[in-house]
Order: C-alpha cells, then structure tokens, then sequence
C-alpha cells in the first residue's frame, strides 16, 4: 500500500510537471532539475504547492513548499524549488539565502546554480553570472539551457560574437531547439543583420510553429525593413494563436489601413468585437476607422457601444456628440453636451458646443442661456464671448454684439474672427471706419488668404467711398466665394457704385439665386436691380 501511495503520488507530480511543460510560453526554457530527492512526508504539500502554481497563485504555492520543506529540511530539491518561488516573488533575499544552503552542501548543485545564475542576471550582474553559467555548460555539457543564458548574457554586454558561437554551440549538440535559433535570431537583429535574423527566426518558428514570440520578432522585423505584406502574414499568425490579445491585433489593424486594406482591418475588429463582446478597444478602433472613412452611422453605433460598456466615457460622449452634430441629429447631441456638463462641471466645452447647436435650431434664448453659463464657468474664455456675439448680431442687440466682439478682443487681441466680425459691424454700420479699416487690416496681417476678409476690407473701401479698391478686393473674393450672396451682392453695389451697371447686374442676379430663403434681402436686391435697369444703361 504504501509502494501504491508513493507511485500515485510520483503520478500526479508526472502530470503537473507534463502540465507546466505544455503551458510554458517562455522564450528561455526552465532549469535542468534534481532527481526527486524528498521525502513522502513532503510529496503531498509540493503537489499542492505545484498546483497553486498551475493556478498562477505563488502565494499559495509559496506556503505549501515551505512546509514541504519544514517536512523535509534536508531536500536540496524542496530548497530549490523553494528558493525559485522566493525569486519569481521578488524575494530575491530569501531565494539567495536558500540557494546558498544549498550550495553551501553541494557547490555543484545544478538547480542551485542555475539559480544564482538567474539572480545575478536579474541584478545586471553580468560578470558573476557568466561565471555561473560557464560552470554549468562545464558541469552538463549536452544540456542547452545555460548555453542559451550565457548567450543572453553575451548579448546583453554587447559581445554579440560571443553570443553567436554559444548558441550555435548549442544548436550544434541540439538541432532542433527553436529557443536556440530564436535567442540567435535576436542577436542578429541587435547586429541590424535582418536576412540572418529572419532566416534564424523562420527556423524556430518551423520546428515550433506555435512560437509566438518568434512570429512576434518577424513581424516586426518585416514591418521595419517595409516588407508588409509578410509582417501582416506574422502578425496574423500570433492573432490565430492568441485570439484574445489586443497587442498584436492593433499592429495588425494598423498595418492593414497603412496597405489600403481596410475592409481587412474591419472584418477582423469584428471578429474580435463576436469573440469578446465586451472588447472596448476593439469598438475604440472600430470607431475609429468609421470615423476616418466618414462612415457616421457606423461610428454612431460603435460609440454607443463603448458607452454601455463604459457609461462615462467623457471623451467618447464628447466625440459621439460632435458627430451626432453633424449628421444633423442636434436634439441627441444636446442631450450628451447636457450630460457632460454634469459630468464635467469645470469645463466650458460642453457648454461652448451647446450654444452653437441652439443657434444652430434658432433657439437664440436657449443659445444665450448656456453661453452665459459657460462664462460663469470660464469668464475670460473668449470663444465663448465671441459666440455670444453672434447671438446678439441675430437678435439686433447692437450694443451688446459690439460689448462681446471686444470682450473677445481684450482677452485674445489676435482672434481673426472677433477683429474681421467688428471691422465690418462697423462698416457695415457706417460708422467708425477708419478703426474698422484697422480692425480688418490686423485681420489680414494674421490670416492673408481668407476671401471673406478681403470682401470685408472691400466693403470698409467701399464705405469710405475708395471704389477702386473695393473693387479690387471683393472682385478677388468673389472668384473664390462665387455662391456666395452677400460677396456677390456687395460686388454688385461696387459696380454699381462706379457706374459700371451691366456688371452690377450680373452680380445681384447671381446673388439673388441664392437667396431664395431669406424674403428681406431677396426684396432689397430686386429693389437694386430694377432701379439700375429702369435708369440709363452703361457700358461694362
């Protein structure tokens, strides 16, 4: 019975450890370890402990192998594994002291040292843990594992000659050991030595074909040296070993836009969003691209996603809202800027973007409303002054419309807009020409290629009765802004101004096409023109 209870025990050790070998994803392979040199006493607590860390729990592990080792103090096995649970939880202190006990009866003790060797590494203590490592090749001259950390070694202190003869060393005792070719492909990326480093890497992912970090490295490698085409082959090969990451699902991504393939970039966003419903990134990226390509509706519904998934994600509400903007969907962007506002109580954005979408309906109350509370919020914000403005131009509040224009121009003397917006207020007023001449002329100064300035700067010409130059500016605006009424109309008092009847004409009635909804101006320039053609006609 108790041969039957030690062979079950050594059973289930057996298949942890087969267990840990089918699950290990490190590039470096584990140490070499020491028969099984423990008591039956401990048998029980090292399974357990072992089980733990299947489970990922070194906690637990952890305080199995210490009564393991309480069971048996004299198992230099026990006190390794021991010492390489101190190590994986940054005990370095306690792992040194066990692995020292232990040397301290063996100096040749295999685990040990290979212990001490991964210690020093840890610490960059590159020159004691060569030493280490070369007494273990000396020690176990067919086991490759410490050829690969001495090489590590090497390759980390620059001497990458040395690194290349250790691993082809132990490529040469093992030909078939990936982790070899893998370390070997990497050195030879450090050298910039990319044909060899593919060749290497493509061998180890060959003999391993589930090597994802090899197909990692190539990817990489192709991506760099602009081979796209196989860097995406890379790429989706680890995707298809590890469906849930997201690391390499968003190089992939980015590289299939980058060659064009969107559509690819998409279906396989997709397939990742069935897979993982709940993949908020995955909808980021989507939205993203729909974003990029201008496919609203699509966006529209990949951001509401992120938002049931994450109900206050300010930046996507705030983007959400501004696309619902777009579309023309106002009263659901105003329902978000509304709730980011009590999301966001410090911040004027939410508040700023209101009152463009109220003018927007033409609920100028509305408008007023929250861009006073904006500024209540941010007194000195000027975008808000300015917007607030506009309100008082559509409601004929003269005297406040000017009160905001220079507000605006107190705290930003160089907003184009507020200086263009006041310059031809006045002018069109009137009144204060010469200071609307200058307003407008900083304007320009600032932003020299702007066709609705220079049609402002013709119309202060034009009221300062300098015809020759209005002509010359609004002409020149007009070329560019030829749909445009007011430009149009304005061209057509210049001529008319100057005498010059067919082409005033010609450009109240192209003005006139386009202003078939607004009554009043459609009369005034009717007014214009049956005056001019009820007079004498003029040459051009």
């Amino acid at each position: 019975m108790k041969f039957l209870n030690k062979y079950l025990i050594l059973l289930l050790i057996s298949l942890i450890v087969s267990a840990c070998s089918l699950s290990q994803k490190s590039v470096v392979p584990a140490e070499p370890s020491a028969s099984a040199d423990f008591s039956e006493d401990a048998y029980y607590y090292y399974i357990l402990a072992e089980d733990e860390k299947l489970s990922h729990d070194r906690e637990s592990a952890l305080k199995y192998m210490l009564t393991a080792v309480e069971k048996d103090p004299e198992s230099a096995y026990l006190k390794t594994e021991l010492g390489n649970l101190y190590f994986e939880l940054k005990m370095v202190d306690d792992a040194v002291k066990v692995a020292e006990e232990v040397l301290e009866k063996n100096p040749e003790n295999i685990s040990a040292l290979s212990l001490i060797g991964r210690i020093h590494i840890s610490r960059n203590e590159f020159h004691e843990a060569s030493g280490i490592y070369e007494r273990l090749i000396k020690a176990a001259p067919d086991d490759t594992g410490p050829y690969i950390h001495l090489a590590f070694i090497y390759s980390s202190i620059k001497e990458h000659t040395k690194a290349i003869r250790i691993l082809e060393d132990a490529i040469e005792i093992e030909p078939g050991n990936a982790t070899a070719m893998y370390w070997l492909g990497k050195v030879y990326v450090d050298l910039k030595d990319y044909d060899m480093a593919i060749e290497n890497l493509k061998k180890a992912a060959d003999i391993h074909p589930s090597f994802e970090s090899a197909y990692r490295l190539l990817g990489g490698i192709y991506e760099g040296v602009g081979r796209l085409d196989e860097a995406i082959e890379s790429y989706e090969a680890v995707v298809e070993m590890n469906p849930h990451g997201m690391d390499m699902m968003r190089r992939l991504v980015m590289l299939y836009i980058k060659e064009g393939k969107t559509d690819k970039a998409i279906d396989r966003l997709k397939e990742r969003s069935v897979l993982q419903p709940d993949n908020l990134e995955a909808h980021m990226m989507l939205a993203s691209i729909y974003l990029e390509s201008m496919d609203y509706m699509k966006a529209v519904d990949e951001m509401n996603i992120i938002l049931s998934l994450q109900p206050d994600n300010k930046e996507t509400m705030y983007e959400l809202a501004r696309v619902l903007a777009t579309i023309d969907k106002v009263d659901e962007a105003i329902e978000l800027y509304m709730k980011l506002t009590e999301l966001v109580p410090e911040s004027p954005s939410p508040y700023l973007s209101l009152g463009i979408l109220y003018m927007k309906k033409k609920d100028l109350s509305m408008a007023e409303e929250v861009l006073k509370s904006g500024l209540a919020v941010a007194p000195e914000h000027d975008e808000m002054h300015f917007y607030l403005a506009t309100v008082y131009e559509k409601t004929g509040d003269f005297n406040s419309l000017v009160k905001r224009l220079k507000k605006t121009l107190d705290i930003n003397p160089d907003h184009v807009d507020a200086l263009n917006y006041l310059g031809y207020v006045y002018a069109d007023k009137g009144i204060n020409l010469d200071n609307a001449l200058e307003l407008i002329k900083r304007a320009i100064a600032l932003k020299p290629d702007v066709p609705y300035i220079r049609d402002s700067l013709g119309w202060v010409y034009y009221k300062k009765g300098m015809y020759d130059d209005a002509l010359r500016e609004i002409e020149g605006a007009s070329k560019e802004l030829n749909k445009d009424p007011v430009v149009l109309e304005h061209l057509g008092d210049v001529h008319s101004a100057r005498n010059s009847r067919g082409p005033a004409l010609k450009a109240w009635k192209r003005a006139l096409e386009f202003y078939n909804k607004d009554e009043e101006l459609r009369k005034r320039i009717e007014r214009k023109i049956k005056e001019v053609e009820g007079g004498e006609p003029s040459g051009l």
